[in-house]
């Protein structure tokens, strides 16, 4: 298991213990290539998965991503995972409004 904190006295992220600067941006890509028909099995397709969310962010040295928006597939999740890329992944907030769950 993982743990990532931040210190407030020093405005440092710290993932098991070790400094840890985040780098990276917003993946918003999910709620659109997978329900969309041009983009065919590319969503579902490993290696294009590995490309986009691990192959690409690290030639740009990014080591974390925000997903928004949508669920992503749970493949998404574990690829980044298994390449070290750290992931907040949000919920939809969609998802609260039709769940009957109160957002505050």
């Amino acid at each position: 298991m993982r743990e990532f904190r931040f210190d407030n006295a020093t405005g440092r992220g710290y993932l098991n213990g070790k400094v840890y600067y985040l780098r990276g941006g917003n993946i918003e890509l999910g709620q659109y290539m997978c329900d969309d028909p041009k983009c065919g099995s590319q969503p579902w397709d490993a290696r294009w998965v590995r490309k986009l969310v691990a192959e690409i962010p690290k030639r740009l040295h990014w080591n974390a991503f925000r997903y928004n928006l949508s669920v992503m597939p749970e493949m998404w999740l574990d690829i980044a995972d298994e390449e070290g890329i750290l992931v907040q992944y949000e919920r939809p907030f969609g998802d609260i409004a039709s769940s009957g769950t109160s957002a505050r």
